[in-house]
Parts: C-alpha cells; structure tokens; sequence
C-alpha cells in the first residue's frame, strides 16, 4: 500500500501555489454563478435539464447566448477543462512550452483558457452561421445553442471527473487513454441528445433536422479532426472537442 500512494505521489510534481490560486479563480466564478444566477445554474449543471428540455424553460430562452448569464457556464467550463489539460494530462508537454518560452505555469494556464474559450464560442459561431440556411423561429435556435452548450459543458465534466479518477487509481497512461476514448463517445453522443432534445422545437421535418444537425454540429468536428491529424495534435484537438 505504501508503495501504491509513493507511486501515485510521484506521477507529477505540482507548483502548489499556482494550484491554489487556479482554484481560487474558478472557486470564486462558480460559487459567483451559483449565488446569483441559480435558476440558470440550476439549468446549466442539473442532468434533468441536460436531457430534457421543455416549453416551461421559457425564461432560460428569453435572454442572448451572448448574454452573461448564458457566458459564465462557457467561461466556467473552460477554466476546468484548461486547468486539468494543463496540471494534469498534458503537464509534461505544457512545461517544455513555458520553459522555452519562459512563461509561468499560470500564465499557461491562462493561455489554454483562452483557447478553448476560442473553441467553443467558434463551435457556437459555426451553428449560427448553419442558421442561415434553415427557416426556424428565433426561439428554436436560442434552445439549440443553450442545449449545445449545456450538454457539452456537462459531459465534458464527468470526463475530466472520471478521467482524473483513472488517473488517481491507475497510471497516466490508462486515465489519458479513457479520456480520449470518453471524449470521441461526447462526440458521438452529442449530435443524438441535441436530436433528442430539440426535434419537437423543429418544424420543418424530420430528416431536415438530422441533416442541419449533421452538418452544423458533426461536420465541424470531423474537419478539426482531419487538420488535427495533419498537424499532429489529434489528442490535442480530441481532448478539446470532447471536452
């Protein structure tokens, strides 16, 4: 048993001060969010909401994506997933980046916020733009967008839950293998909830719908995917989208 914590121990060396302070910061937004806001809270972080939407979430949809309420859950998300992609799965490669560079791990940290920051507020620009080619009412696509963002926000949470579980009990190697694997099944399983969901917000069919869903949702991913891979940073862009 010794043994078994020495090794768990010794999977990385934290600057625990930095830690402290990434805590803090991401304490201090979600506690803010939950305090103020929590019947958007409570629809953002709650799972009877994540797979299942309802005309009596009205309210939810009367304000702009864009909107602060609707922007925290992004802001929130992005600080947790950068923060494990940076002091946890990615640890090694991060300090090689800020030792050349000569950056602090904070400030690396702060720079992978922003990017998936970036990402998701691009994923959610792409769906916008596949709005021009439906003929939908204002209201479905504010509930499309939130229901996107929610169920993302959500299951990319269990995975760094879990992940971080394999991680604590196994080896790197196993918890950064069940991360990817996990976020490739967030993947796949988005595009079916956002169906689920949202079909009976849609009026003009069926087989239209799994198209739109397709193309704005599905498409967008299996292009980063294809660049990832001629990049070489498929784990990197994997670990962004499943996230």
């Amino acid at each position: 048993m010794f043994i078994y914590l020495l090794q768990i121990l010794e999977k990385s060396v934290y600057d625990f001060d930095t830690i402290l302070i990434s805590v803090l910061i991401i304490t201090f937004v979600f506690t803010y969010y939950k305090t103020n806001y929590p019947f958007f809270f409570k629809k953002y972080f709650h799972l009877k909401y994540i797979l299942y939407s309802s005309y009596e979430e009205d309210y939810l949809y009367r304000f702009s994506i864009f909107s602060f309420v609707h922007i925290i859950p992004i802001i929130i998300y992005s600080l947790i997933i950068s923060f494990f992609y940076v002091y946890v799965f990615s640890k090694d490669e991060i300090s090689t980046f800020l030792i050349e560079f000569k950056f602090s791990l904070l400030l690396g940290w702060i720079i992978s916020f922003f990017i998936y920051l970036f990402y998701i507020l691009l994923r959610i620009l792409i769906i916008k733009l596949f709005f021009l080619f439906i003929n939908e009412t204002k209201k479905f696509k504010i509930i499309f967008l939130i229901n996107f963002i929610r169920i993302t926000i959500f299951f990319s949470l269990i995975n760094i839950f879990f992940s971080y579980l394999f991680y604590m009990l196994f080896s790197f190697d196993i918890a950064y293998l069940f991360f990817i694997f996990l976020g490739l099944f967030i993947i796949l399983l988005r595009p079916l909830l956002l169906f689920y969901n949202t079909k009976k917000f849609y009026t003009s069919g069926r087989t239209k719908f799994i198209f739109f869903i397709l193309f704005s949702d599905l498409l967008p991913i299996l292009f980063f995917l294809y660049v990832s891979y001629y990049f070489d940073l498929s784990k990197e862009l994997i670990s962004i989208i499943g996230a």
